[in-house]
């Protein structure tokens, strides 16, 4: 019995994800909407652990990756709940949480752990795209995307 797993998968129901059984565990996916965008999302169950990942839906170009990098870092620092992280040779963003229980796992902090990653992308977007986009410095993207908070 798995209960971490078993608690995701009543969790997961209800948002009509997709379920796919890997190396004793479940895979699930679907699609976070929010208010700048789609982020397809990913939650991994298998006793201990959940593992959610949510991925940005643009790549960064390699001539804005430092400058992405550096925002990144900068909005990490201090963060509670999870981490954005960049594969540097991909220019893929995602936003991860993760968590590790023996037992049942309550519906609001499968909310919170699920929920969270989209919901971070969402709120850095608006700097992640003054980035790529528009050029912008990473202090400057930083400070946008806070007074957008």
């Amino acid at each position: 019995m798995d209960l971490i797993q078993d608690c995701t998968r009543a969790y997961l129901r209800r948002l009509a994800c997709r379920e796919k059984a890997v190396e004793g565990g479940a895979l699930f996916t679907f699609s976070a909407l929010g208010d700048h965008g789609a982020y397809p999302t990913l939650v991994y169950a298998r006793a201990p652990f959940l593992i959610c990942l949510a991925r940005f839906s643009h790549t960064v170009p390699d001539a804005r990756r430092l400058e992405v990098a550096e925002f990144l870092h900068r909005v990490n620092y201090g963060l509670l709940l999870g981490n954005f992280e960049m594969d540097y040779d991909e220019g893929e963003i995602r936003f991860r949480t993760s968590l590790m229980s023996e037992g049942p796992v309550p519906p609001d902090v499968l909310d919170r752990y699920i929920q969270s990653p989209a919901a971070m992308l969402d709120r850095c977007a608006p700097g992640l795209a003054a980035i790529i986009e528009e050029g912008e410095i990473a202090g400057a993207a930083l400070r946008l995307t806070q007074s957008a908070s």
